[in-house]
């Protein structure tokens, strides 16, 4: 991408690699924030990867700072989101900018870690998504979490660091990734008819990315396939006809990674008590779970579509 195409206050940030790789300025006590940004970029829906190692930070007020993110959908001074390491104390932090009686107010939307845990001269890659009222951060491939505010709809980005030199390695700007629902159910062939109807809903109504485990071509072991999508997919869809332990299991986990989560069973199926405060879908048969998975998805995943 094209990085010459960029505005600074005045600040030196070095293009390293043409194209694809940003120093920030060396650390200046009289200057505690660097930011870089590239008004040519101003979208709704989009999402920056990069390759982000933390150089050096400041001894400032009996503590190392290591902070450095990228700025989403900036409008202004004092309105846009910031993502990154280092910020609020966490290792990754999402957080917004907003205006208030004159001046900005940095309030942390979410975040994960401590601080601490962050080692210079190491690479960390981000990905960072703005879709529908949706702000989606993940760290090297993993550790995904997004939160849900529609303050600023649209904007362009930028690259932010505090009290930090910082390189900004392999920076790509894409589209956001499609959206990916997984499917947690009994292996049984009595409820065959139930994922081809669900597969159906997701795939062809909603074009969504569907997943089952034990569908996967890739060898691999399938408790890691389960932690994975778990972690990373955007919708958790848990069948608990049958009362399955696994089943069971898998909808708690989603449930404590806070993910969005749909519960269905067949009519007549007990709910165990763990479950039961969560409003479960009861279907009659394909037809009938094809119209209320639709409705369910289309109320769920809203924010992440703008609507």
């Amino acid at each position: 991408m094209d990085l010459s195409k960029r505005i600074t206050n005045n600040d030196p940030w070095q293009e390293e690699i043409e194209g694809s790789t940003l120093l920030s300025p060396t650390i200046d006590t009289a200057k505690w924030e660097r930011m870089v940004r590239f008004p040519g970029d101003k979208d709704d829906d989009y999402a920056i990867e990069v390759e982000l190692a933390l150089i050096a930070g400041q001894h400032f007020n009996k503590q190392v700072y290591k902070e450095a993110g990228v700025i989403l959908r900036y409008s202004g001074e004092n309105q846009y989101y910031y993502a990154g390491l280092g910020g609020f104390g966490a290792r990754t932090f999402i957080s917004m900018v907003r205006p208030e009686h004159g001046s900005s107010i940095w309030d942390c939307l979410d975040s994960q870690g401590r601080k601490e845990e962050i080692r210079l001269n190491r690479t960390y890659k981000l990905r960072l998504e703005c879709r529908g009222a949706t702000i989606t951060l993940s760290e090297d491939n993993k550790n995904r979490y997004t939160v849900e505010v529609d303050k600023y709809s649209t904007g362009y980005w930028g690259l932010r660091t505090v009290r930090t030199q910082a390189r900004f390695a392999k920076i790509v700007k894409t589209g956001p990734s499609v959206l990916k629902a997984l499917v947690v159910m009994p292996f049984t062939p009595s409820l065959s008819f139930v994922y081809e109807t669900i597969e159906k809903v997701v795939v062809t109504d909603q074009k969504l990315v569907c997943h089952r485990v034990d569908k996967s071509r890739i060898s691999r072991i399938i408790l890691e396939d389960i932690t994975e999508w778990l972690t990373t997919a955007d919708l958790i869809i848990a069948d608990l006809t049958n009362v399955n332990p696994n089943v069971y299991y898998e909808a708690g986990f989603a449930h404590a990674l806070r993910k969005k989560l749909i519960l269905i069973a067949q009519r007549g199926t007990p709910i165990e008590f763990n479950l039961r405060p969560i409003r479960t879908l009861f279907y009659e048969d394909p037809t009938d779970l094809a119209r209320q998975l639709n409705e369910a998805i289309d109320e769920t995943l809203a924010p992440e579509r703008g609507r």
